[in-house]
């Protein structure tokens, strides 16, 4: 059994925004991909409080 991390995406979504306000980007990718992480047994001490 595992559970998943799913971030928010607030990050990328700054950094686009950034882009397009400051940088007078005229085009930015229209799809942004952030990983997650499976928290399993084995790996759940270490992932705890990151």
């Amino acid at each position: 059994a595992a559970t998943f991390t799913y971030p928010t995406g607030a990050k990328e979504a700054i950094e686009m925004s950034k882009k397009i306000l400051l940088d007078c980007a005229t085009s930015v990718e229209p799809t942004v991909t952030v990983e997650t992480t499976a928290i399993t047994a084995e790996n759940a001490k270490q992932l705890m409080g990151k």
